[in-house]
């Protein structure tokens, strides 16, 4: 298993047509990013797709992707926190977010 990708502020992320499979949090954002856009891509095998936290307004693009699960999730890598499970959490996490549009 791998960390993931974390896009900070000022960041962007055009993402389209393409595959992720066994990363913790695959995308993650945790400051407002200038844009984001998720389309038509298969995220296979994470344990968080997409992780969106402490962002006030949720203003991403995120449509027509496919979050799968089509078995048990690599070993975690060294120290890795928190401890996923054998299986995916959930394709998109919204946390501590006020509007999402």
């Amino acid at each position: 298993m791998w960390r993931g990708i974390t896009i900070n502020g000022r960041g962007s992320a055009n993402v389209q047509s393409s595959s992720f499979s066994d990363a913790q949090y695959c995308f993650y954002f945790s400051v407002n990013p200038t844009n984001a856009l998720f389309i038509g891509n298969v995220f296979d095998r994470n344990y968080v797709g997409i992780r969106v936290d402490n962002i006030p307004i949720i203003t991403q693009n995120i449509y027509g992707n496919l979050f799968l699960c089509s078995g048990n999730l690599r070993l975690p890598y060294p120290n890795q926190q928190p401890l996923p499970g054998n299986r995916s959490l959930c394709g998109v996490q919204i946390e501590n977010a006020s509007l999402i549009v």
